[in-house]
């Protein structure tokens, strides 16, 4: 009679274990895409911040380019209206 007892509370544990091992697993996976996800993200910040700073050293060799030349200031960027001056705003004309 012990004999069948022990045999139904080791069924009982391996389906527990089972149970848990499946729980491990689903938690693993998800970590597991969490952490690529992350991964991705660093890249593209990464990828992003290189074009940042490529584009700003394309601008200040621009830049000194211009001034060895004798070159004019860039123009201010047209799509983007420029604020209004102190000066402007001053209706006695002063």
């Amino acid at each position: 009679m012990e004999f069948i007892r022990q045999g139904f509370r080791l069924t009982e544990d391996t389906k527990a274990n089972r149970d848990k091992l499946n729980n491990q697993q689903q938690q693993i996976e998800a970590l597991a895409a969490l952490v690529q996800r992350l991964y991705y993200e660093i890249e593209r910040v990464s990828e992003h911040e290189r074009y940042e700073r490529e584009k700003l050293k394309l601008e200040l060799e621009i830049e000194r380019l211009r001034a060895e030349r004798g070159l004019p200031a860039k123009e201010p960027n047209r799509d983007k209206p420029e604020p209004p001056h102190k000066s402007d705003n001053n209706e006695d004309g002063s």
